[in-house]
């Protein structure tokens, strides 16, 4: 007996020990965790080994909060690293993490993560707002905390979506909210945000009293991170001002911090700045070299590769999440079998009632399977209209960031050849105003197919005029005409009748014809021929293209004026091509109330009249 008693004590002491060991275990795991969530960017190495080790760790006891936390500090690591498909790759496994331990407050990091990278780095603000309203409407697990810092986000994402008045709406809320447990709650960021929604609204005066209040704190609680963004707010609001001597000094300051933190994210928003203030004061020489500087180093620059690939991610995760919902699903489907099993059960012992409980089951049944056929028919219409939305997106990304930085370039070097008029020849001045017209007709362009993306032709005005065809066709050439010698091809007007007067939208006509004669150029060798002709019947206008190019089989013609329609035959010159333009041709000519047409062979060449009703 003694001994029994003797081996349940040790037992007993054995299994405590080894309790209280896993429970100091997850603890130290968890303050870790929390050390690790106050690390810097200059710390990125500490923070990869920490969080690997989290994982070991959590792995080795079973500890699923401690993987989620691993999973976290990785997507923190690759973001600091700027490499952001792996950041949100991490993300999104953390999320899907936490969502089968069902912890609000878990989940609500990880979607506050992603919506981070999504709006900061991404350029996707309306991504990020999807992920801080899913936040909303979580159940509270953070406190008054975590509700301010959620209606601080959103007011911050509107703000960056044009919408400043909805923006004050939310930061109000989160002001509202906070204003009872003043001095317990940091209020720096919400006043940061309140000042960047009055610099979208030029009040540029009400914007400094805010953030020059957080300069003040932080200088004296020496937090050298935020006081880096509080000098950038106040150098943008200064530039806003005109003051642009106070504006360079903050600059500069937060250009010398930004180097002191070791941050490339912070020195390329100071290189941002101090572009913005040295083009506004008129000193392109150096708001050019500043421009450059932030370009080499700006981490907002996505690729469309990365872009479809966080896409993919996005997807993957969703398959997940669609994969556990069907899971549920058809453990609901066995329960309801089960029931309908009882039920025919107790109809056969009930005798009468049998006819009634079996048409009602095959009712019901008959029912499922019809609403399955719908069901399966809206997931395959959502799955192809978020992919098409994707591809939109990503298209107007690139567009609006990548394209209008040449174009920036250029006009900041012609204004800068501008300050030196006076040792300019005629014809050098004829070039430099040549070069600044064609540098913002490029802006017009890309602003223009933005719009087509974005909103389609219904919203835009057509201004209608009359003008003599023949005469708009031929400046139009004469424009045109250093750029087609570039590749050495000779390009020829005919036209059999003069005063071709069309009633028209001029600039519908101007993109009609440079993209026709663009997309003639890209497939034609050097040496060849291209001709435009001029021509009309009692009823229409024509406008025809014609080149020697390489071709277009007869299988691709039929999709040639599709979206992002592309073909097998390649650029001569290995110009890039989006499959955009003759798609936009086609959009233009339905709007002038005419259409398009191709005839081409391979080898021989292609020939498209555009024909429009007088």
């Amino acid at each position: 007996m003694q001994l029994k008693a003797l081996t349940t004590i040790l037992l007993l002491f054995c299994t405590t020990h080894l309790w209280a060991q896993k429970m100091i275990d997850t603890i130290a795991l968890r303050n870790l965790y929390d050390h690790c969530l106050d690390l810097g960017d200059d710390k990125t190495d500490s923070l990869y080994h920490y969080s690997h080790y989290i994982d070991s760790c959590s792995k080795t006891v079973n500890y699923k909060n401690g993987q989620i936390f691993a999973l976290r500090l990785k997507g923190i690591y690759y973001e600091f690293k700027n490499d952001y498909e792996n950041a949100v790759n991490y993300y999104l496994q953390s999320l899907a993490a936490s969502r089968k331990v069902d912890n609000p407050s878990y989940i609500s990091c990880a979607l506050s993560d992603l919506a981070t990278v999504y709006a900061a780095y991404l350029n996707q603000p309306g991504k990020a707002k999807e992920m801080y309203l899913q936040i909303l409407d979580l159940p509270s697990s953070g406190g008054v905390n975590a509700r301010v810092t959620n209606y601080i986000n959103l007011g911050a994402i509107y703000n960056m979506l044009n919408k400043p008045d909805s923006a004050l709406v939310y930061l109000e809320n989160a002001r509202t909210i906070a204003e009872p447990y003043k001095g317990k709650i940091d209020l720096a960021n919400l006043y940061n945000n309140i000042g960047n929604v009055y610099v979208k609204k030029h009040n540029f005066s009400k914007a400094i009293g805010y953030f020059q209040k957080n300069k003040h704190d932080h200088e004296l609680n020496h937090e050298r991170t935020d006081l880096w963004s509080d000098y950038l707010n106040l150098a943008d609001t200064y530039i806003g001002l005109k003051k642009f001597d106070s504006a360079q000094a903050y600059a500069l300051k937060s250009l010398d911090l930004a180097k002191e933190l070791n941050s490339t994210n912070k020195e390329a928003g100071s290189y941002a700045v101090l572009a913005k203030l040295y083009k506004e004061s008129k000193k392109f020489q150096l708001a050019f070299e500043y421009q450059q500087k932030w370009y080499q180093l700006d981490t907002s620059l996505v690729n469309t590769q990365t872009n479809n690939n966080i896409a993919e991610l996005q997807e993957k995760y969703n398959a997940i999440e669609r994969e556990h919902e069907n899971s549920l699903l058809q453990t609901q489907i066995v329960a309801e079998k089960l029931k309908h099993k009882i039920y025919i059960y107790l109809v056969l012992a009930a005798g009468l009632v049998i006819l009634v409980v079996s048409f009602a089951f095959f009712e019901k049944r008959s029912s499922n399977k019809k609403l399955e056929k719908v069901n399966a028919t809206i997931m395959k219409q959502n799955e192809k209209l978020a992919e098409l939305n994707q591809e939109k997106n990503s298209l107007i990304s690139i567009v609006s960031h990548d394209l209008n930085t040449p174009f920036s370039s250029i006009k900041i070097w012609t204004q800068l050849l501008e300050g030196d008029k006076n040792n300019l020849t005629a014809d050098q001045k004829k070039a430099i105003d040549r070069i600044y017209q064609s540098a913002e007709k490029g802006e017009l362009l890309i602003k223009n197919i933005l719009i087509v993306e974005k909103a389609g032709l219904q919203s835009e005005k057509i201004v209608l005029e009359s003008f003599d065809l023949t005469d708009f066709i031929k400046h139009q050439i004469d424009n045109i005409s250093p750029i087609v010698a570039t590749k050495n091809i000779s390009l020829h007007f005919e036209s059999n009748r003069q005063d071709i007067n069309i009633l028209c939208d001029k600039s519908y006509m101007q993109r009609i014809f440079e993209n026709l004669v663009s997309n003639a150029l890209k497939y034609s060798q050097p040496g060849k021929n291209i001709w435009v002709n001029v021509d009309q019947d009692e009823n229409s206008v024509f406008l025809t293209v014609k080149d020697e190019g390489i071709g277009i089989s007869e299988k691709e013609i039929m999709h040639l004026f599709s979206r992002y329609g592309t073909v097998s035959s390649k650029p001569t010159n290995g110009e890039p091509s989006t499959g955009l333009g003759l798609y936009i041709v086609k959009r233009l000519a339905e709007e002038l109330n005419g259409s398009v047409v191709c005839k081409s062979k391979i080898g021989v060449g292609s020939e498209f009249t555009v024909a429009l009703a007088k």
